[in-house]
């Protein structure tokens, strides 16, 4: 009698799973080739958004102190590296003044609305373009609505999981950098728990980012989207805490560099610059999101 061969086991898509990712570079060449994609669409979504950003938030006027950045970037400056540090502090007292400025009480909550409605509008729209659907400004704005209600509540369950975060930022100010920390091994221990809290926030934020797609793409209820994050995230929420992180450098460092040369150039239009980059690093942080998200579902990573 022949002995029956036995036959091998398939590999699993979750053993080879970290061989099918791309790494940070690709994903920014799948988010930037996505944008310029779409580069039509994208462009009018964002000049509606701005126009009533402009009506509604800034109430026609400038979105910053234009008077202290060109002050800051004029005077005394005697040298090239004067001026370079000159405008780093410009940028400093324009971030600050960005976020603070408000002639309407209720601009605030118009500009959450209106970030959680471009949210909802550029997840839509990302989703069709990636299906090559052929769609406009109008269709993005109309059809992209539906899970306003999920979106905001998984928006304020992430914003409950970001208080660890928060607390840590407050005890590195007061213990760190107010000296309250004597020591290195008090430095140490300080260290260590800002780090647990940092962790803790970084541990739920790493799959509940995709929640917030889930809820506009699959039309899921927000405990639904949530748990569906966690199993997508399954074993490598270290991996993606890190892009993420990544993506945050990356665009920091991208709007810091582009700020200080219009600061340098012509200060007076770099508030606008401010907003008009924001508003691209969002595009492209949602794009780079996404691709992410469809890479997880692609490896084997999709459950019902």
């Amino acid at each position: 009698m022949a002995k029956s061969k036995k036959k091998a086991l398939p590999i699993s898509k979750r053993d080879n799973y970290k061989n099918n990712y791309k790494n940070v570079f690709g994903l920014i060449k799948e988010s930037s080739s996505l944008i310029y994609k779409g580069r039509k669409v994208f462009i009018k979504i964002i000049i509606i958004y701005a126009i009533v950003y402009l009506v509604l938030v800034l109430g026609f006027s400038a979105p910053g102190s234009v008077n202290s950045i060109s002050s800051s970037s004029k005077g005394g400056i005697s040298n090239e590296i004067t001026k370079v540090s000159s405008s780093f502090n410009s940028f400093g007292l324009l971030l600050n003044s960005s976020s603070t400025n408000s002639s309407n009480p209720s601009s605030s909550v118009y500009g959450l609305i209106l970030f959680i409605v471009l949210s909802l509008v550029l997840i839509w729209t990302i989703k069709e373009i990636s299906l090559n659907h052929k769609i406009n400004a109008k269709e993005a704005y109309y059809k992209s609505m539906t899970p306003f209600i999920p979106f905001v509540v998984t928006l304020v369950i992430m914003a409950i999981q970001l208080v660890p975060l928060s607390i840590a930022f407050v005890l590195y100010n007061y213990a760190i950098v107010g000296g309250i920390a004597v020591g290195i091994i008090e430095h140490l221990i300080w260290a260590a728990i800002i780090l647990v809290l940092a962790l803790i926030s970084f541990y739920f934020i790493s799959s509940s980012i995709f929640a917030l797609l889930l809820t506009s793409l699959e039309n899921l209820t927000p405990m639904k989207a949530l748990s569906k994050a966690r199993r997508l995230v399954k074993r490598q929420r270290l991996l993606i805490s890190l892009k993420l992180i990544f993506l945050f450098l990356f665009i920091s460092i991208v709007i810091s560099l582009i700020m200080i040369l219009g600061i340098l150039a012509i200060p007076s239009v770099a508030p606008w610059l401010l907003q008009i980059l924001l508003l691209v690093a969002e595009v492209f942080a949602y794009s780079y999101i996404f691709s992410m998200y469809k890479e997880l579902n692609k490896n084997g990573f999709k459950q019902n």
